[in-house]
């Protein structure tokens, strides 16, 4: 399929064309997401990907059944043929009779479905030549497209551009050269997200390279008030970096790297603007044992020795994923970190979500005896594992020490029904002895138990609990709630009087009251009033226009 143009009839010969009609009819052209030359089509677990030239397949890949190197499968099939009607569909202006005909509207989207490839091309040329700042845009947008030329050399002559245009009397960069410095890292950004995704890490590293490279060198020429700016820019550039760890880089590309980077970390300025975090976090992707020993000593002697580090928590955390992943943790090593709760989470939650869960394990276990809390990081690595035993015994341990009802929502799903209400009811009791009302109410709300927290509420009879709480219920009101809630207003107004005691109901009324259970607070008010007619606090609550809560 690599060699088909979109435009070849051959593709409707192949046995998966069938489906395309049949079972993905209802996919259309507006639900592929578009990534330049990447064109991406996700439904629900299945995930198809294109990659073009122009109108030629250059790849393609889906993680459905029936795909193949060879053969694609209905997801990639319909892709196509939305891709190839999109391009070669030509919307042809229709007239009404001789004399009358409906206009297309003149806009830019309109023109580009009308004119031809070689139009478009010739156009792009012509006005290139004449507007350097098009023509410089044109090169950077699409600079990553050109693998066939000196990497190294093409990214530097976008910058060289920039960098090279004249200056003020101070030798600073006009606010537009700034502008299109800022331009330039946005861009890079993207193609380097792009770059990743093809797994091109040649280009990777030489984009890399010259952009690090260039934000060195152009520091000293950014005004004070522009530095921000251009920082935050610049690491973002840096976050679209990612690396596939099941591939392997050559020895060569690594030492690239390296060489670059520690060279970049070991510039304190850096350091505390956290730069050289995300730098860091690159080296620890490319899972070099030689990489990871440098690194500790980096970050030990040149960063954490640093007086007054910014950042210094996500640097300590580092320094503990490389050791642990290095399994070279040491006395130093603790004597940074063991007092840095924040270090230990950060280091816990990188190593736990890249499946490093040995030294995620020996690193909790480090942190047994110093205080530390590494409840969450332990159960997190027990559900990863679907250790079920430990799931439940760790998770009745954290709710019971904290009464965080998400874990009771953890427990709920891992236990059998059966004993898991067999000991939430034990748990329920302790807390009626503790008389922790409102926790038992947010316990029957997180576990959607509407029954049980309606029968709660009536059998409290707290006035205060109804007015907090019956939002929560209201939705769920049968008419035996009603009656229910009658009885337990006349009960309150018997052994309460006063004008403090009508203000209550009426708010309990106003915030039961919907617009489909009108007249059910309507009896309940005309029972008030008719039984409580001596009591001057009750027969003015006839006057109140209730408010409506939907």
């Amino acid at each position: 399929m690599s060699k088909w143009n979109l435009k070849d009839n051959n593709i409707y010969e192949l046995k998966y064309w069938n489906l395309v009609s049949d079972e993905l009819s209802h996919i259309e052209y507006e639900d592929i997401i578009h990534y330049d030359t990447v064109k991406i089509l996700k439904i629900d677990d299945i995930e198809a990907e294109l990659l073009l030239d122009g109108n030629f397949i250059k790849k393609h890949q889906c993680n459905c059944a029936h795909w193949a190197i060879k053969e694609p499968c209905e997801h990639i099939l319909c892709m196509v043929s939305l891709i190839r009607a999109k391009k070669i569909i030509i919307k042809e202006v229709h007239f009404s009779n001789d004399n009358a005909r409906s206009h297309k509207r003149l806009d830019l989207k309109n023109i580009l479905n009308d004119i031809s490839t070689d139009e478009l091309i010739s156009f792009i040329r012509d006005y290139a030549k004449k507007n350097s700042n098009f023509n410089h845009h044109m090169m950077t947008h699409f600079a990553y497209k050109l693998s066939s030329v000196d990497n190294d050399d093409k990214f530097e002559s976008l910058f060289f551009k920039i960098l090279n245009q004249p200056k003020d009397k101070f030798n600073y960069f006009t606010p537009s050269s700034v502008r299109q410095l800022n331009k330039l890292f946005i861009t890079f950004g993207e193609q380097l997200k792009i770059l990743c995704s093809l797994n091109d890490y040649q280009q990777v590293y030489s984009l890399l390279k010259i952009s690090i490279f260039n934000f060195n060198k152009s520091l000293p020429n950014i005004k004070k008030e522009y530095l921000e700016q251009v920082f935050s820019n610049f690491q973002k550039l840096l976050e679209n970096f990612h690396f596939d760890k099941s591939l392997t880089l050559s020895p060569t590309l690594i030492d690239l790297y390296q060489i670059e980077f520690i060279d970049w970390i070991k510039k304190r300025t850096f350091i505390n603007k956290g730069l050289s975090i995300k730098l860091i976090y690159i080296l620890i992707s490319l899972n070099s044992k030689e990489i990871l020993v440098q690194l500790i000593q980096v970050l030990l002697n040149d960063i954490l020795s640093i007086d007054n580090l910014n950042y210094k928590e996500s640097y300590g955390a580092q320094l503990l994923i490389v050791s642990y992943i290095n399994d070279n943790s040491d006395n130093s090593i603790h004597f940074h970190c063991k007092t840095m709760e924040k270090s230990s989470k950060i280091a816990m939650d990188y190593l736990i979500d890249n499946n490093y869960y040995p030294s995620a394990m020996s690193l909790l276990k480090s942190l047994e005896n110093t205080g530390i809390n590494i409840d969450d990081q332990l159960l997190k690595i027990h559900i990863l594992e679907n250790d079920k035993p430990n799931i439940i015994k760790l998770s009745k341990s954290i709710f019971e020490k904290t009464l965080n009802t998400k874990y009771l929502e953890i427990l709920d799903r891992v236990m059998t029904k059966s004993n898991f209400n067999k000991w939430k009811s034990q748990f329920i009791e302790k807390l009626h002895e503790d008389e922790n009302w409102e926790k038992i109410i947010e316990i029957h709300v997180v576990l959607n138990e509407i029954d049980e927290l309606k029968s709660f509420l009536f059998h409290q009879a707290d006035v205060n609990l109804w007015i907090d709480h019956i939002p929560k219920v209201k939705q769920y009101f049968l008419e035996n709630d009603y009656l229910l809630l009658s009885n337990f207003i006349i009960e309150f107004l018997n052994n309460h009087l006063g004008k403090k005691a009508s203000d209550k109901i009426k708010a309990l009324l106003n915030k039961l009251k919907t617009a489909n259970n009108e007249k059910n607070i309507q009896k309940i008010n005309d029972m008030i009033l008719e039984k409580y007619l001596d009591r001057p606090s009750i027969t003015k609550m006839n006057e109140i226009n209730f408010k409506i809560d939907i």
